[in-house]
């Protein structure tokens, strides 16, 4: 759910493709249902949907999003991906790295 702007800019995308969420995920999320990921997560799926397009998800918020992706970096540190990230994120990251609680 991020790319890259021309200047190398970590950008936060604000939908992902579900087959996507199940391939970056752990091996056991492929084994959710898409309907109660939908559910029962953070996730909730984008209401535009053509014949032949994936169903595609979206954060609740664009919070959830900032906290999940420095989660992330806290578990699997990646310099270049903390250096390019939003500042939200930087800020959650920081917030983990001095708490015990992560």
């Amino acid at each position: 759910m991020t790319s890259r702007d021309d200047g190398g800019v970590l950008v936060l995308l604000p939908t992902v493709a579900i087959d996507d969420v199940l391939d970056e995920g752990p091996p056991w999320l492929g084994e959710v249902d898409p309907e109660a990921l939908a559910v029962q997560s953070v996730l909730l799926p984008v209401k535009k949907r053509s014949l032949g397009n994936r169903l595609r998800f979206r954060f609740a918020h664009q919070a959830f999003h900032e906290f999940f992706l420095a989660f992330s970096l806290r578990a699997k540190p990646d310099d270049e991906i903390e250096a390019a990230a939003p500042p939200e994120v930087v800020s959650w990251l920081r917030e983990m790295r001095s708490s015990d609680l992560f």
